[in-house]
């Protein structure tokens, strides 16, 4: 028995905010889903290929070829979260949460190196 999946179309789709990308994926998770296409298990899978394919792009690519993938990446990343349900408000927290560690870490790293510089 066949199911039959909803008709998902983007016709011109602007991503200008992390809610934006949330809920797209969102839409390509319930239409994956809704076709026993994907859950959030074959999704990693999918991820683990596209880093591979960003990897290869990063090695040999064009300049174009390396966004094209990064897009990838982020896209099937936030797909990964829409299976589990995070919340655009979630992954916005985290991304600035990482972020602010990020930049704190970068911070102490630059500041050692000065004192090292000027000792």
């Amino acid at each position: 028995m066949m199911t039959s999946s909803p008709t998902v179309i983007f016709e011109g789709l602007r991503i200008t905010s992390i809610r934006d990308l949330n809920d797209a994926a969102q839409n390509l998770v319930e239409g994956f889903c809704s076709g026993g296409f994907s859950d959030h298990k074959t999704n990693i899978i999918k991820l683990f290929e596209e880093v591979g394919e960003l990897s290869q792009a990063t090695i040999k690519g064009t300049r174009q070829d390396l966004i094209d993938e990064i897009a990838d990446v982020l896209i099937v990343a936030t797909a990964q979260g829409a299976f589990v349900g995070a919340t655009a408000g979630e992954l916005q927290d985290a991304i600035e949460r990482k972020l602010n560690k990020g930049l704190a870490r970068l911070d102490t790293l630059l500041k050692t190196e000065n004192a090292t510089e000027y000792a």
